[in-house]
């Protein structure tokens, strides 16, 4: 059979196999792009409260630094076991869907995603402006935190075991993941508007945009919840040609937990990703500030929004470079990859700004030092408090002539921004190809306790139980160190020693622990040919 299809006036028959064929892979990329509409909504909304937060709870509530401690330590515990708790909910309680059937996924999204939006507006408009309360601004603070994350666990960890459930076939849910970058970069163009709304003295103009981006993040997830090709019959694996029951027999609590300890590569991306989830959360939290601290007296606000802009679409584009890659190399692979990359590009930043250091150091003192090393150790000495001016003279010279040599600072200026850059995007590469690390962890977790059906949330629970501290922790070790600066000089400093030490020592301690991670090669083909009932459970 064929069908026949005009062109330019002549008919040309094509088989009807092929016209399946293309109907299917339609069909997939059109679940591809429901899928990453989610993607587009947590982009525009979290890329802004991310960047902003930290800078708004200091600069226009007036949070006293108790209240942001507290706030911060309430959230690192809720953020921590939220996570776990939404993803037994989800993976143990189905809800009826449209269709008629049962979802574990798309309710919760439904129901989650417009009241995430709405705790996003909430933050942009504090309690007791105007009073100078400290006590009504640490609540706001910390009533926001905690609605904005339950509201976003609940949405992204079903999202996230969305991937999971849709298909076990590692080319769909890579191009999922690939689709999802691609509305990740249209999201994050709320960065680029952000910025330029911004301005701590007047926040009109940014509620007014906090607004618009909060319905427009709506309507994303709504075309997610709506569509018709996504199908979540993946999750539920197959006896005898007959997908298993969610409501069937599913480990207690206890039991799981049980299992979970000894299942050694979920422990072995647990710590990287507890590692990596810091350095992602400190890069983000603080890169416009410190693009502000570094570089703001040379580049112009239009410039420092497309820096960062750059910083929240580049990490996409890297996802969409190295999906294709992944075909011909294991996920491990490439995360090492990334990894040494990102040490390489700290040493050289650092070698860089050293001699530019050097330089100047020796026009205003009238000799030489040692170049790398000696300002390598005085960074340290500086993050581990000393006073700037008593760390070494060498750095101190810069401040003095980095107005007058403009010749330097705009040398500077670009290394920083440069290397600052590339970190970012670096770290948010590892990030964005983490939930593809994640499907295989869960897919390794039915096949080695026998499963009916994924455990997909709870996988990714157990992850953030262990990963989500570090995004209280890294705001609260910035914080901590800035707010020690006495001076101009000193924030300078304090500033540029945690762009290097920060990424260089984090990055060695993910190398050290991803390279224990196992499943990867030969291993993880036998745990989806299992999955697929190709090969005996038993033989993994």
């Amino acid at each position: 059979a064929t069908v026949s299809v005009l062109y330019w006036g002549a008919p040309t028959p094509i088989p009807k196999k092929k016209m399946e064929k293309f109907r299917e892979m339609d069909r997939n990329k059109k679940r591809a792009l429901a899928y990453g509409m989610t993607n587009f909504s947590a982009a525009v909304l979290n890329n802004v409260f991310i960047t902003y937060y930290v800078e708004m709870a200091l600069s226009v509530s007036k949070v006293t630094e108790s209240w942001f401690m507290a706030a911060q330590v309430v959230y690192c515990i809720w953020n921590s076991f939220n996570d776990p708790a939404c993803g037994w909910w989800a993976d143990t309680r189905a809800l009826k869907n449209s269709k008629g059937g049962y979802s574990r996924r798309i309710p919760r999204i439904k129901q989650a995603g417009p009241l995430w939006a709405a705790s996003f507006m909430m933050c942009w408009f504090p309690w007791g402006v105007g009073t100078e309360s400290p006590f009504l601004a640490g609540i706001h603070l910390i009533v926001v935190l905690i609605c904005y994350d339950g509201w976003l666990s609940v949405t992204l960890v079903n999202h996230q075991a969305l991937l999971a459930d849709m298909t076990p076939d590692n080319k769909e849910r890579e191009r999922c993941n690939m689709y999802g970058a691609g509305c990740q970069i249209a999201g994050s163009a709320a960065i680029f508007l952000g910025h330029l709304f911004w301005n701590p003295s007047d926040m009109t103009a940014f509620r007014y945009f906090a607004v618009a981006a909060a319905a427009v993040s709506c309507v994303g997830f709504h075309i997610t919840c709506s569509s018709p090709y996504i199908d979540e019959s993946a999750g539920h694996i197959e006896q005898n040609g007959v997908a298993q029951d969610v409501k069937g027999e599913t480990p207690s609590i206890v039991t799981f937990a049980r299992q979970a300890l000894k299942h050694k590569n979920l422990w072995s991306f647990a710590a990287m990703g507890l590692l990596q989830q810091f350095a992602c959360t400190f890069t983000t939290n603080f890169f416009s500030m410190f693009l502000t601290i570094l570089v703001g007296g040379y580049l112009s606000p239009a410039v420092q929004s497309a820096v960062l802009y750059a910083s929240f679409i580049f990490p996409h584009l890297g996802t969409m470079a190295v999906t294709p890659i992944l075909r011909h190399h294991s996920k491990k692979t490439v995360v090492m990859w990334l990894f040494v990359a990102r040490l390489t590009v700290a040493i050289v930043g650092l070698y860089a700004v050293s001699g530019i250091l050097r330089t100047t150091a020796m026009g205003v003192m009238g000799h030489d030092t040692h170049g790398l090393s000696e300002n390598g150790v005085a960074m340290v000495k500086v993050i581990m408090g000393e006073h700037a001016s008593s760390a070494t003279p060498k750095l101190t010279a810069i401040h003095t002539v980095v107005e007058p040599d403009v010749h330097s600072a705009g040398m500077l200026g670009f290394v920083l921004t440069v290397t600052w850059l590339l970190n970012r995007i670096l770290t948010e590469n590892v990030c964005r190809l983490q939930p593809l690390l994640i499907t295989d962890l869960i897919d390794e977790d039915c096949i080695l306790n026998k499963r009916k059906h994924l455990m997909s949330s709870m996988i990714f629970g157990s992850v953030a139980l262990i990963t989500k501290p570090a995004q209280s922790l890294a705001p609260m070790v910035g914080y901590y160190y800035i707010s020690r600066a006495s001076g101009s000089l000193d924030l300078w400093l304090c500033v540029l020693s945690l762009t290097f030490v920060v990424p260089i020592v984090f990055t060695v301690l993910e190398i050290l622990t991803w390279s224990r991670y196992g499943l990867t090669g030969k291993y993880l083909n036998f745990v989806k040919a299992a999955l697929l009932h190709e090969v005996p459970s038993n033989i993994v």
